[in-house]
């Protein structure tokens, strides 16, 4: 089943009330990176939480999440804009999932032997 992004939040409560919404209303969800920001304990500011929907019901999420306020309806089927290239954010992104990894290592270190 493909994907596609509708929604993108930075705030992860945001993002699990979105997913029951939409699911309430038979729409099949998905939250992209929303593990990275549990186990950091902060959305990544990159990206963000992406809300992503079955791609034959993207437009049915779309108008659900105007109807519910979380989106304007004249922003609703623009494409984003972005100061990135979408192979730049993917290796931006990557970037940063690698640098949590290695804080998490260290810091796993620096506890087993202090």
């Amino acid at each position: 089943m493909s994907f596609k992004t509708i929604h993108i939040t930075n705030d992860s409560t945001q993002a699990e009330v979105i997913k029951v919404q939409l699911s309430e209303n038979g729409i099949t969800t998905f939250l992209k990176d929303s593990v990275s920001a549990q186990v950091t304990g902060v959305p990544l500011e990159v990206g963000g939480i992406k809300i992503q929907v079955a791609e034959k019901q993207t437009k049915e999420g779309i108008l659900k999440l105007i109807e519910l306020g979380y989106i304007k309806e004249e922003h609703a089927f623009e494409k984003p804009k972005s100061a990135l290239t979408n192979s730049q954010a993917i290796l931006l992104n990557k970037i940063m999932k690698l640098a949590i990894t290695a804080l998490l290592i260290g810091f796993a270190a620096y506890f087993a032997f202090s």
